[in-house]
């Protein structure tokens, strides 16, 4: 697979390496996540692009929304539809779809993603809350499976909220 065949991308951006003469390619949907060299190897890119949803969804669906905010995860090969308004209301939920976005009472249009304030930041915070999400799932899986360790730490953290009352 060539760099032809990755599909054009918002979130896919050029920028100046401070520490290097050359510029990079990074993903935003991804924190930042750099993906290749300006002319250099591509393989980075391709592997991480080729399969990702979000350009797919973000192009095809009537319901992209100013509030939505894609998050990929490459090494996992995963990418999310959170919202900056239900995250309050769905507080664990990260969405792996649009389906929230199609009855959204909120909904507003989304202007080209540079006309967007404080993207990157916000998209950065919910990174951070999504890993520390998916790992909270791996210890709960854990216990499910019988891991004693993970089972003793499940139950110190049940023991600290029960002496809070």
């Amino acid at each position: 697979m060539d760099v032809s065949s990755v599909p054009l991308c918002d979130f896919r951006r050029k920028r100046p390496d401070p520490n290097h003469d050359r510029a990079e390619l990074v993903c935003l949907a991804a924190g930042g996540e750099h993906l290749a060299w300006v002319g250099g190897d591509q393989a980075g890119l391709v592997n991480a692009c080729a399969r990702c949803p979000i350009p797919g969804v973000m192009d095809s669906d009537p319901a992209v929304c100013l509030f939505l905010r894609p998050l990929r995860l490459i090494a996992e090969d995963q990418a999310f539809f959170p919202c900056r308004v239900s995250r309050g209301i769905f507080r664990r939920r990260f969405p792996l779809d649009m389906e929230t976005c199609h009855s959204c009472q909120f909904w507003f249009p989304r202007p080209p993603l540079q006309r967007i304030h404080g993207h990157e930041e916000d998209t950065s915070h919910l990174l951070g809350k999504l890993t520390r999400y998916l790992k909270r799932q791996d210890e709960f899986d854990d216990v499910l499976k019988g891991n004693t360790a993970s089972m003793r730490k499940a139950m110190a953290y049940f023991k600290m909220f029960l002496e809070q009352f």
